[in-house]
């Protein structure tokens, strides 16, 4: 199946909504470096193009068949490399989560309009917990 193809079956099947992941590491790379961090400190946190689909978790080509589906798009919103930080999670209640995150969906809107209101996101990191407790993550209601 051709890309067009496979647009035409999901929204035939009443998807409307999929991953939007285009264009995702040079905003990222940009919002990062307003952040502080250096290219050399953020670079190695993108993967190379074999693995780029897993670091990405799905791309998505064809915008403007997916408009013409009707097809909403989930953009990407903002991650963090664990060296740059070195916390489990930034809360959403700091205000740097909401600067980041303004900064990426603004650069987000520059570049491909006003395409969605959907933001993917997992601000949580699974691997060593700074506070050394495993119920750091439980202090945070989400609605």
């Amino acid at each position: 199946m051709t890309g067009n193809s496979n647009l035409t079956v999901a929204a035939l099947w009443s998807v409307n909504l999929i991953l939007a992941w285009v264009g995702y590491e040079k905003i990222l790379l940009d919002t990062l470096q307003d952040s502080g961090l250096t290219e050399q400190e953020i670079l190695p946190f993108f993967s190379g193009p074999a693995f780029q689909a897993w670091n990405r978790l799905g791309n998505t080509q064809g915008e403007s068949r997916s408009a013409a589906c009707d097809l909403g798009e989930c953009l990407t919103a903002v991650a963090l490399p664990a060296e740059s930080h070195r916390s489990v999670l930034l809360s959403p209640l700091d205000d740097t989560f909401s600067e980041l995150q303004m900064n990426v969906i603004s650069r987000q809107m520059q570049t491909f309009g006003n395409a969605t209101h959907v933001y993917a996101l997992d601000q949580f990191k699974e691997d060593n917990l700074a506070s050394g407790t495993r119920n750091t993550c439980g202090n945070y209601r989400f609605i």
